[in-house]
């Protein structure tokens, strides 16, 4: 890693160096400790040509202005929860909603279309596959035995 030398860093506070440079410059104070002692040495050499505060006191009425926190005082804590968080106000949506369904006749219609389901269902009641083949081979076998009948006479 190379390392400026503390005229580089002059001429980085006296700001005598392009924005490139200045980048480079920066990037480098976060990686080297070194090259960071020397670049608080030349901004210490150069507090001298910083512009000066107006008046002494200018700081003391800034913190003055700022209003003291007290430290002792317990933060206030709002518990109450808004309507739309509470138990009671879910409840009471869910209620409204049970009787307008109730009302517009969708659970009797739920009701009647479970029953016709299962009146369709035990219409439809189809025997096994392996039955209904055992009655069709039933149903040939004496066809069957004619046809052989009908050949020997």
């Amino acid at each position: 890693m190379s390392h400026f030398q503390y005229e580089d860093w002059m001429n980085y506070v006296e700001e005598k160096i392009d924005e490139k440079a200045r980048a480079t410059y920066e990037n480098h104070l976060y990686d080297c400790s070194q090259c960071l002692e020397l670049y608080i040495k030349a901004v210490e050499a150069h507090e001298q040509s910083f512009p000066n505060i107006i008046d002494e006191n200018f700081t003391n009425s800034v913190i003055e202005k700022i209003p003291l926190k007290d430290h002792n005082a317990k933060p206030r804590v709002n518990n109450r929860k808004s309507l739309f968080q509470s138990s009671v106000f879910h409840y009471f949506i869910a209620a409204a909603i049970t009787l307008m369904l109730m009302s517009s006749g969708l659970f009797a219609q739920l009701t009647q279309i479970a029953s016709n389901f299962e009146e369709k269902v035990e219409k439809e009641h189809h025997q096994p596959l392996t039955e209904e083949l055992m009655k069709k081979t039933l149903t040939w076998i004496p066809d069957i035995e004619k046809t052989k009948e009908a050949k020997r006479r």
